[in-house]
């Protein structure tokens, strides 16, 4: 399989939308083939930079398969997670009564080791 180039798949899909786009920034000569579109295509994101690279991926001809993609990946999934924020308090979603006495109770036991920890340490030192 040949591999082309995004100027080349864009000039060869959406020759008329290229062309439109090109011409919508300066004025650009009718190209006579696929080849001299992407060499203009080519030359209008070096001239254009970052502004040209998103009008291209405007006109691109798999831009709704790329966003649904993007859209399906980028998705948080939050489906009965449980979290801690940044002050440490957990928060959950759709959690049971029963599962929060568990999470207080786990807590309880963390806390109660390190302070056995701590009173193991000072009666060593002793």
């Amino acid at each position: 399989m040949e591999k082309i180039t995004i100027y080349r798949y864009i000039a060869s899909s959406k020759p008329l939308d290229a062309y439109l786009l090109l011409n919508k920034y300066g004025k650009w000569k009718r190209a006579k083939d696929v080849k001299e579109l992407e060499t203009q295509l080519k030359k209008f994101v070096r001239d254009n930079g970052s502004i040209a690279l998103q009008e291209l991926s405007r006109i691109h001809p798999d831009r709704e398969l790329i966003e649904q993609d993007i859209k399906e990946t980028t998705k948080p999934s939050i489906e009965n997670n449980q979290y801690s924020n940044a002050n440490g308090e957990s928060s959950t979603l759709n959690i049971t009564k029963s599962e929060k006495e568990d999470i207080s109770y786990s807590k309880m036991l963390i806390w109660g080791s390190f302070v056995l920890l701590g009173i193991a340490i000072i009666m060593k030192k002793q």
